[in-house]
């Protein structure tokens, strides 16, 4: 009996601890998405909360040159038995959008892990500018972009329909 209760004590401890090193990776990888070297875009109102089972961040990316800006959303799960490790969304940085898109809301994307690197799948919501005064309409665009974990694309595919 007294093996199976330190059995299960173990279990549950190396649960715990499993849980907050994949938090603690998880914090070491948003602060390494919003390490910026890139002098065109700059990324302000940075916040993380790291929780137990999930943890949240979001930031906001600028363009320098045009003005644009986008808030991006992240959810990230501390645990390793999901496969989507990140959820996100980001908000729509084009003005004339505004009317178009519910909440704001450009796309969704999620990132699972594959192999040694990881994979993002990016989901743009519908967009209708018949309004504007043409007739384009993109229905169901998504992207896929197989990432290194140095944060290089290795390989994209786009497809809209």
């Amino acid at each position: 009996m007294k093996k199976w209760i330190f059995i299960v004590f173990c279990f549950i401890l190396g649960f715990i601890i499993h849980i907050f090193y994949i938090g603690y990776t998880n914090e070491l990888l948003f602060n390494k998405f919003i390490k910026n070297s890139n002098p065109d875009y700059t990324i302000t109102d940075i916040y993380f909360k790291k929780g137990f089972l999930t943890s949240k961040g979001s930031f906001t990316l600028n363009h320098s040159h045009t003005q644009l800006s986008t808030k991006i959303n992240l959810k990230f799960n501390n645990y390793f038995f999901l496969n989507k490790i990140i959820k996100g969304n980001f908000t729509n940085p084009f003005d004339f959008l505004d009317e178009v898109l519910k909440n704001n809301k450009l796309g969704t994307f999620t990132l699972k892990l594959h192999d040694n690197n990881s994979k993002i799948f990016l989901n743009i919501k519908d967009i209708n500018l018949s309004n504007e005064g043409g007739d384009t309409i993109i229905n169901g665009g998504y992207i896929e972009a197989l990432i290194n974990k140095n944060l290089e694309i290795k390989n994209i595919k786009i497809h809209f329909d």
